[in-house]
């Protein structure tokens, strides 16, 4: 459905609820017709048109519509694209549309789209190309306008997402999160609208930047690196031999997953910890144990498989390959079909 301004031709009046065709560009189509300001007919007004299949219309672009062979009238399309509003709102925007006042169009959606109006549609719902839009957007007062992402804020929104920062700090005081991170965590946030919301706590006193990570301000920390290190260390350690992914870690742990990533090289380099797939990390210890484990199902079956690991260890297939991937790498384990035996 679009909603248009719609007038009849030759006295001839728009009815509330009628059928029509409509024809509009090449295509024509069945149409229904809804008023917004009547239950009856008008000769002029705002109207919606609902469609039997999938329309692509753009915004300004005419139309007529036609009775029984008869053109009846015609009009133009203001709203190709439906949002969410109740009536009100939506005849302010429409009378809006109709005098190409984009200014308050915009300040209208913004305000309905509180976590993110995106002008990236601009040219099929005002006829504007980005950069036409950005320069609008940038007139109005209280809203923040991410300019590389074509994403319009209302301004008010960063205090709800100062109220997310505060409580994560709050739960975890030694978070270490970027606005990078952050997006991650707020999906409807833009990364700039979360640098600024980060910046403005900063100023307040109540985070610091260090190293491109917000930290709190209040806590001390010697050496961020080392006490990362030291947190993801001991979840590994904890959680031995089926660890969680990285990221879900670095996500519990609420650190920047650049941060994160780094302190896992940095512990593979120390041969504390042993990557054995993309997100698999287990410590020495627990790996040293676990190939201790399978050498001795070998030593008295003969032989170890995955069907023989899983009896014996409830992993889940993930976490049996990965192992069983680790011990083909010894030169004196040879692998017979999916068997894994001694190279005698």
């Amino acid at each position: 459905s679009v909603d248009v301004w719609i007038e009849g031709i030759a006295n001839a009046k728009i009815k509330h609820d009628s059928k029509v065709i409509l024809f509009v560009g090449t295509k024509q189509i069945e149409t229904k017709i809804l008023l917004y300001e009547s239950e009856e007919s008008i000769e002029k007004g705002y109207a919606k048109l609902l469609f039997n299949q999938k329309m692509f219309l753009v915004h300004n672009e005419p139309f007529i519509i036609c009775v029984s062979g008869r053109t009846i009238g015609g009009g133009r399309v203001l709203n190709p694209v439906q949002d969410p509003i109740k009536k009100k709102v939506k005849m302010q925007l429409l009378q809006a549309l109709n005098v190409q006042d984009f200014k308050t169009a915009f300040e209208i959606l913004v305000n309905i789209h509180r976590r993110g109006f995106g002008l990236i549609s601009s040219n099929q719902r005002f006829g504007l190309n980005h950069d036409e839009a950005i320069c609008i957007a940038k007139e109005i007062d209280n809203i923040f306008v991410d300019e590389k992402n074509l994403v319009l804020y209302p301004m008010d929104i960063k205090d709800e997402l100062a109220k997310v920062v505060y409580n994560i700090y709050n739960k975890n005081q030694y978070a270490l999160l970027s606005a990078n991170s952050l997006v991650l965590k707020i999906k409807w946030a833009s990364q700039a609208l979360l640098e600024e919301v980060l910046e403005e706590i900063c100023k307040s006193g109540k985070l610091t930047f260090e190293n491109g990570i917000y930290k709190n301000a209040h806590i001390d920390i010697d050496n961020i690196e080392t006490l990362v290190e030291e947190k993801i260390y001991e979840i590994l350690k904890t959680e031995n031999f089926t660890p969680t992914a990285p990221y879900n870690i670095y996500e519990d742990l609420d650190i920047d997953r650049k941060m994160g990533d780094d302190a896992l090289k940095r512990l593979t380099r120390a041969r504390k910890v042993v990557r054995l797939a993309h997100n698999l990390f287990v410590t020495t210890d627990t790996l040293t144990t676990v190939m201790s484990r399978l050498r001795e199902l070998i030593r008295t079956q003969g032989y170890v498989d995955i069907n023989m690991f899983r009896e014996h260890y409830d992993f889940s297939r993930k976490y049996l390959i990965a192992y069983l991937d680790y011990l083909d790498l010894y030169d004196d384990i040879k692998k017979d079909g999916d068997k894994r035996i001694l190279n005698s």
